[in-house]
């Protein structure tokens, strides 16, 4: 059955995609636990560790790991407080100053090449101006 005809059931809570840096409630692919029993001298017992899962952003379709630790004394799973382990959201406000400064440095070099091409009327240098605009 195609990924879009299945029924996924949604995380709990929004996250903020490593990938597009938009948030949302993402698509739980996968669950995982690594937990472990403890006990006391008292006969006392719990479980406790950390319960990962693998979502799926619903705005870019990428894959993001999320992870939190768990104990038996989290009765609903809404009291569980996992965060994004990887992409790294931090990451993804630094990939987009690159791409934004790599993009201003290909416009700078075009206009600058443009600019040289032409021809000024008393064979002066022609003047390079530059434009800048936010788009947001």
């Amino acid at each position: 059955m195609p990924r879009e005809q299945r029924k996924r059931s949604k995380s709990h809570e929004a996250f903020v995609c490593g990938h597009c840096g938009k948030k949302d409630r993402m698509f739980i692919i996968a669950a995982v636990d690594d937990l472990k029993e403890f006990g006391d001298d008292h006969g006392l017992s719990y479980e406790a560790g950390t319960k990962y899962q693998i979502q799926e952003c619903p705005n870019c379709h990428k894959i993001v790991l999320i992870a939190g630790h768990w104990h038996d004394g989290i009765e609903d799973v809404e009291d569980w407080m996992p965060e994004v382990l990887l992409p790294d959201v931090d990451g993804c406000a630094a990939r987009k100053v690159y791409q934004q400064q790599k993009l201003d440095s290909e416009c700078m070099q075009l206009a600058v090449s443009l600019a040289r091409k032409c021809i000024s009327e008393k064979g002066e240098k022609p003047k390079v101006a530059a434009v800048v605009t936010c788009n947001g």
